[in-house]
């Protein structure tokens, strides 16, 4: 499960089980052990990447060592984390 919340024009997304690692956001199709469904976990990885990347919301991982908040960018055919 993940929970996206939305304040006055923000958005943020707490992953959840969706993402395991920061390095799932440069990789998607890099499944976990834990993945029961791994064609499934990749499309989820894909959709919630789209999402935040198109409305600029934070991205929580919930399974992330510090910094466990990043924002996501487009990267031609996939994603990274984009830089201040």
């Amino acid at each position: 499960m993940s929970v996206k919340l939305q304040s006055e024009g923000q958005s943020a997304v707490i992953t959840g089980d969706c993402i395991h690692h920061p390095i799932q956001i440069a990789f998607p199709h890099l499944g976990t052990t834990v993945d029961v469904a791994p064609e499934a976990a990749v499309q989820s990885r894909v959709r919630l990447l789209e999402m935040a990347s198109a409305d600029a919301s934070l991205v929580i991982g919930s399974h992330f060592s510090a910094p466990s908040a990043v924002k996501v960018c487009r990267d031609g055919a996939g994603f990274r984390v984009e830089q201040d």
